[in-house]
């Protein structure tokens, strides 16, 4: 049985969809009642990979009614609908499956719900549910953390105060008030810890400094959501920095502080965001585009602000973006921070992405960025810096090795995903910005 359900795993994980509905089938009809959620849970996952939606729905139904206690039943059919894009079912269910397992509740099922939220113009909705998710970790102004410590966040390391990881959220953000609240509310164990008073001192400075009393007035409707800003630069600026937030719609800093810093190097600048999740390649589906057809609004937008030279920025999800959007726009350069080169190898991509996978397969395109540089005639410089000591961000980044155009840029002793927060921190983000728009490596 441990051999079938292997076989069925391996083949997920090729992506072979077919063979793995299949060897989950034969898997379920031999498996004990006990044993059986997980490998429903997987032939469901292969099942919507091959957009076999109404099959995969009956099987998370199944689930749902023989395993009412489980979330697994329950979120999946809330996938299915955003899936199918309707939204009204998709809010009815997320909104269930956090009601009903608050203790079980991730991130992007909050993601999820703000989405669908937003898809049916909902924004006050959405931005109610983001500040849900922000307080199930961080205690509301005035108030102590109680004794209630928050769930630690997908990716978070074991053992690592949760509490900090909050704070750091709300640094990430741009709600420094909100950070020195929250940190100066700590447990004393906690609030003694060397991280906890570094994170209160970024904060206080931030405020000290009247970074936020400068932010220039011209700056993009962040708080909207629209998948394409751009703000124009010096009247005599030919050139445009092309910027690729990461799912969390933020360069670890906000895109407030990202927008302070690159309004600095005297260029336009063009901010996509990717509110599907999708790594850039389902383009805005609530605008009814592509990933094509986005593309060709941004290529619009640069030649709208008069700008003849391209170059791209991406953090985390964004930067496989950011080096993917450089490639179909004919840009000079690319910056990537912890970049996902072929996102259909990650576990994330595997079942969610499969369909914009399987959609560039069919137009016979890929999702690996190896080979998209390597058929390029004339591909763009490319950067790709990570930790590292991450092993997954390392890993993608070796996948680009002995390109011609490609340089990788390993940070030792760097084990997290936020890899940019180090060059942030340190001024080597302002430097490999200013190398890329000379033109040089970095």
């Amino acid at each position: 049985m441990s051999v079938l359900a292997q076989r069925a795993r391996g083949a997920a994980h090729a992506r072979n969809w077919p063979d793995a509905v299949q060897l989950w089938r034969e898997c379920l009809a031999l498996a004990a009642p006990e044993d059986a959620i997980e490998w429903h849970e997987g032939l469901a996952e292969a099942l919507s990979a091959l957009s076999e939606e109404a099959e995969a729905e009956a099987v998370y139904q199944a689930m749902r009614e023989r395993w009412p206690a489980r979330a697994a039943g329950w979120i999946g059919l809330a996938q299915i609908a955003v899936m199918r894009g309707d939204w009204n079912s998709a809010i009815d269910r997320l909104q269930q499956c956090i009601t009903r397992f608050p203790d079980q509740a991730q991130n992007w099922w909050y993601g999820r719900l703000a989405y669908a939220q937003r898809q049916l113009g909902r924004l006050d909705d959405a931005e109610a549910t983001r500040e849900a998710w922000t307080r199930r970790r961080v205690p509301p102004a005035g108030q102590g953390w109680g004794g209630q410590r928050p769930r630690m966040a997908e990716g978070e390391q074991a053992g690592a105060p949760p509490e900090l990881a909050a704070i750091r959220q709300l640094i990430e953000e741009g709600r420094f008030e909100a950070a020195i609240a929250a940190a100066e509310a700590l447990p004393p164990p906690v609030r003694r810890l060397m991280e906890s008073n570094a994170l209160l001192h970024i904060a206080r400075s931030v405020i000290k400094s009247g970074i936020l009393a400068d932010f220039d007035s011209d700056a993009p409707d962040f708080a909207g959501y629209s998948s394409i800003l751009v703000a124009r630069g010096p009247v005599d600026a030919d050139r445009a920095i092309i910027c690729f937030p990461g799912g969390a719609q933020r360069f670890w800093l906000s895109m407030q502080a990202m927008h302070r810093i690159l309004r600095g190097f005297g260029c336009h600048l063009v901010y996509v965001r990717d509110f599907s999740a999708s790594y850039y390649l389902a383009g805005d589906p609530a605008r009814g585009l592509d990933y094509d057809g986005l593309v060709n609004e941004v290529r619009e937008a640069a030649r709208s602000l008069g700008a003849s030279r391209l170059f791209c920025i991406g953090n985390s999800a964004g930067a496989y973006g950011a080096m993917r959007f450089a490639l179909d726009l004919g840009a000079e350069a690319a910056l990537g921070f912890a970049t996902p080169t072929n996102p259909a190898d990650l576990p994330v991509m595997r079942a969610a992405m499969a369909r914009h996978h399987q959609k560039l397969a069919t137009a016979g395109r890929s999702a690996d960025l190896r080979q998209l540089f390597a058929a390029s005639p004339s591909p763009p410089r490319a950067i790709l810096c990570y930790g590292a000591d991450h092993d997954g961000d390392r890993e993608q980044a070796e996948l680009m090795a002995g390109l011609p155009t490609v340089r990788l840029l390993p940070s030792p002793g760097i084990a997290t995903h936020n890899v940019i927060a180090r060059h942030l921190r340190d001024g080597s983000f302002q430097a490999m910005v200013a190398a890329m728009l000379r033109g040089q490596a970095g």
